[in-house]
């Protein structure tokens, strides 16, 4: 993930980020956000986009909005990377991500250290990604 823009420059209205899911990528667990709405613009490749349990494919130009609150994930069940914008409103969530690769360093981290960067930032995870492992969001 590459971060293009923070709330220090947007005056806390947004953040940008640019997320590359390698092939094969199973995505984060099933989650929802209390503070931040997200909206997902796909550059490259194919997501698959699960929105309240309905899942469709996301191809270039493909623009899905997540309000606050409502339950998503996201992967890219594709032989290629895939590429997409991540616009978050109000910015702060971004450091969200900083925190996760922090709780990443030095290998997996304890469910309860990733349970503690979860409520940080506000996000509640509803159950665990198709294929198992803990991981981020």
């Amino acid at each position: 993930m590459t971060l293009k823009v923070a709330a220090e420059e947007t005056g806390g209205a947004f953040a940008l980020a640019e997320f590359t899911a390698p092939p094969g990528y199973a995505g984060p667990p099933p989650h929802r956000h209390s503070g931040t709405d997200e909206a997902f613009y796909v550059l490259e490749g194919e997501f698959a986009l699960t929105v309240e349990g309905e899942t469709a494919p996301a191809g270039p130009g493909a623009f899905v909005f997540v309000p606050r609150g409502v339950l998503h994930t996201y992967a890219n069940p594709g032989s290629v990377p895939a590429r997409l914008l991540l616009v978050m409103s109000p910015a702060g969530f971004e450091r969200y991500f900083v925190d996760l690769a922090a709780a990443y360093a030095g290998g997996p981290p304890d469910p309860g250290r990733l349970a503690a960067v979860f409520a940080r930032h506000g996000l509640e995870v509803a159950g665990p990604p198709p294929d198992a492992a803990p991981r981020g969001v």
